[in-house]
């Protein structure tokens, strides 16, 4: 008897309901299976040009999503000159690496309607210098401003090692191209 109690102190909390969903730490999941906590997955198997990305909604749900539905823009050079001022809803990809040092033109407004478009832009390299023309200036913008973000007028420029090896997102609301000043 002494045994058996101290064998139920080892069982992980899983719970099972009636509509056939599995819970880990969880009386109630909600999906066929639901992990409340951390997981892991020690293998997975090698996949194909045609095969999906998982991601994540904001609630936690997975989700798969196609890797063709993704569009890679072209490597922006160092010390190179990017003008996108032209460019159309349908030409703008969903990222764009850039080099530490760059200048990038947004597309200019109203020409299209770009309203609930972010352009994303991956900047890698060592202390980086991108300067982002066509932006809104908008009173009170530099105030929040992350460490190495400046503001001038319609551009901001962005400088520093700590900028580097991350997203940097401009947001049009349909009328201006704002930036996640994260």
């Amino acid at each position: 008897m002494k045994k058996q109690c101290i064998l139920l102190l080892f069982v992980p909390q899983i719970f099972l309901t009636q509509t056939g969903n599995i819970g880990i730490n969880t009386a109630t999941p909600t999906s066929t299976l639901d992990v409340n906590g951390n997981t892991r997955i020690r293998t997975i198997p090698n996949g194909n040009n045609d095969d999906s990305f998982l991601t994540t909604d904001q609630d936690g749900n997975v989700r798969k999503v196609d890797a063709p539905n993704l569009k890679f823009g072209p490597e922006l050079a160092l010390n190179g000159t990017t003008n996108m001022s032209s460019l159309t809803p349908s030409q703008v990809r969903d990222v764009y690496f850039v080099d530490f040092s760059h200048t990038i033109t947004l597309p200019t407004m109203p020409n299209y309607k770009f309203a609930g478009k972010t352009i994303r832009f991956y900047v890698y390299g060592g202390s980086i210098n991108l300067t982002v023309k066509g932006i809104t200036d908008v009173p009170g913008l530099s105030a929040g401003a992350s460490p190495g973000w400046t503001y001038s007028g319609t551009q901001v420029t962005i400088t520093g090692a700590n900028n580097r090896f991350q997203f940097i997102d401009f947001i049009c609301n349909g009328e201006r191209w704002c930036p996640d000043n994260k």
